[in-house]
């Protein structure tokens, strides 16, 4: 009896080794930064065959579902969930002159200056923190320059007219009158 059920645990043993329940094993990827648009390469257990799926084609055909390892799916899984918050986040794609940027953001293109960007930070909350330090920069810069150019011309032009007409005042002290 003992004999009889060793043999029998070493041919599920050997069944379960050539037969595994998960026939496809991810070895690579095609990546794409557009969600759902990455191949995913599988590999057949015992076999030299590949098969490439969109994310897409994963999920909605439960024959592939139920054929690919669950750790690989996992991965697949992340990779597309990370690929949509990239997709989500809005970043400049060209800097304008006159403190101007065009961003883009849900494969849609914006135009705004980095005053109404600065003033305006909720409606630019998926606007990603580089970008963001980098017009707030930009902007505070550019801002401080016409300041600091403001106060030299008040200046300037203060000067000018104190030269122009000098205004002296003669005060005397300890005068008495006869």
């Amino acid at each position: 009896m003992r004999m009889t059920d060793r043999l029998i645990a070493i041919l599920r043993w050997l069944i379960k080794i050539y037969n595994p329940p998960y026939q496809l094993h991810l070895c690579d990827m095609e990546i794409s930064i557009i969600p759902n648009k990455t191949i995913y390469i599988f590999k057949q257990y015992g076999t030299h065959e590949c098969y490439a799926f969109s994310y897409h084609e994963i999920i909605n055909n439960k024959n592939i579902l139920f054929s690919i390892n669950p750790v690989d799916m996992i991965d697949v899984h992340q990779h597309e969930f990370f690929a949509k918050l990239r997709s989500t986040e809005c970043h400049i794609s060209e800097q304008l002159p006159n403190n101007t940027y065009k961003l883009i953001a849900e494969d849609r293109y914006y135009t705004c200056t980095g005053e109404y960007i600065i003033n305006n930070m909720d409606m630019f909350e998926n606007l990603s923190h580089h970008d963001l330090a980098k017009i707030a920069h930009e902007t505070g810069f550019r801002k401080g320059r016409k300041l600091s150019k403001d106060i030299t011309w008040a200046i300037l032009n203060k000067k000018s007219h104190s030269a122009a007409k000098p205004r002296l005042r003669i005060v005397h002290l300890n005068e008495t009158k006869d």
